[in-house]
């Protein structure tokens, strides 16, 4: 009887380790998506600006004055 509580002990220590694991794994997945998904928005601003720069217009610097007030904010906090 012994052994048989000692062992689901050992189980349940065990369960337990691969839960804490599994959490930490998804934490980690979640901020590289998190990462991807700036990278991702900055990228497509970038080929935004790249497609107002080709046609030449006022507001690709209207863009360009926003863009760089917002990545100045963002440096900031």
């Amino acid at each position: 009887m012994g052994k048989k509580s000692s062992q689901r002990l050992n189980d349940v220590s065990a369960s337990e380790g691969v839960q804490n694991q599994i959490v930490q794994d998804f934490e980690e997945i979640s901020s590289v998506a998190d990462f991807c998904g700036r990278v991702r928005d900055t990228l497509l601003d970038v080929l935004l600006f790249k497609q107002m720069l080709v046609k030449g217009s006022l507001s690709a610097r209207i863009y360009m004055s926003s863009l760089k007030k917002t990545i100045t904010v963002e440096q900031d906090t």
